[in-house]
């Protein structure tokens, strides 16, 4: 998300007014604004699908809030790659890889 400070906070607005009317956001959920984004479909309940950067660990158990969330159905998270018990950062090439798997993921949704 680029832009100014206004119209970045306009996007956020529109997802979560979006996610309201009943749409399924998709996203890694990275940037700190798309973290605040996620907080309030969190506390709101409302389900998305969130893309990680980092695969599964064996016994792997998301954190309390997204815990409740994914046992009560209203979060998938999925990965494309492998647990790597290594990774600290994301790289620029594989935030643009998650865009383009959520922006799929709601393309092929949206014809369903």
């Amino acid at each position: 998300l680029h832009g100014n400070t206004q119209s970045l906070q306009e996007y956020m607005n529109s997802c979560i007014l979006a996610a309201r009317r009943g749409t399924v956001m998709v996203s890694p959920f990275i940037s700190p604004k798309e973290k605040e984004v996620m907080s309030v479909l969190l506390s709101e309940k409302h389900p998305f699908i969130l893309l990680s950067d980092n695969g599964f660990r064996d016994y792997y158990k998301p954190s309390e809030a997204l815990f409740d969330a994914v046992a009560d159905g209203r979060v998938l998270i999925l990965s494309p790659w492998i647990h790597d018990p290594d990774k600290r950062h994301i790289s620029r090439e594989e935030c643009v890889a998650l865009n383009g798997m959520a922006e799929e993921i709601s393309s092929l949704s949206s014809h369903m």
